[in-house]
């Protein structure tokens, strides 16, 4: 009868199969230890801080407007063309001016502004009446009363009279008929009708 079980040469060849199995597996263990050994972060690098844009172009500052030029006061010397002009002083004279046969009288009360007239050109210019313009507080304008005025002593040896260059009449008197308590503002000079004119502040006379 034979013995049970299998025989000694059976289980050495079992054994050895064994061993070569365990043996593979082993060998798969190690050379996943070597190659992957657990996870490991992926290193990131530093990324820095871009530089800015460069942005749009900087505007230029705004630039402020010019200051308008202060106008002339009483004694202040202003220029229009061939003539400079100083205004020396404004009165009122009521509503008759002259005397006797002379004798004017104004629709409201007359106002005379005084003038030094220098001519600051190359050649004679002759002063007149004409295109002088006074202005109140509310931007009335008028305009000289030239039919009075040779009723001002003295006032013919100043007007339609060339002035020589570098020469200076003083005292030339401007007559105005305003009505009375006229608020003045300014005066506006020219040295002929068709210049640009320069302004004269009279205000509070």
């Amino acid at each position: 009868m034979p013995a049970s079980g299998d025989s000694p040469r059976r289980r050495s060849k079992k054994g050895l199969v064994w061993g070569i199995v365990a043996g593979v597996v082993l060998l798969f263990i190690i050379i996943g230890n070597l190659g992957g050994g657990g996870d490991s972060e992926t290193p990131v690098a530093d990324v820095e801080p871009s530089a800015p844009a460069a942005g749009a172009p900087a505007q230029p500052e705004p630039v402020a407007p010019a200051p308008e030029p202060a106008v002339a006061v009483i004694g202040s010397p202003v220029r229009d063309g061939k003539f400079e002009f100083t205004v020396t002083s404004v009165e009122r004279v009521g509503p008759t001016i002259g005397e006797g046969f002379t004798e004017e009288t104004a629709q409201g009360e007359y106002l005379v502004v005084r003038l030094n007239v220098t001519n600051i050109g190359d050649e004679p210019q002759m002063l007149s009446t004409g295109g002088q313009v006074l202005y109140n507080d509310k931007g009335q304008k008028y305009e000289p009363s030239s039919d009075a005025l040779f009723s001002l002593e003295g006032a013919s040896d100043f007007f339609l009279e060339d002035i020589n260059p570098g020469n200076t009449i003083v005292g030339a008197p401007l007559l105005f008929d305003v009505p009375p308590g006229t608020v003045l503002d300014r005066i506006e000079l020219h040295d002929s009708l068709f210049s640009g004119g320069v302004d004269v502040s009279i205000a509070g006379s």
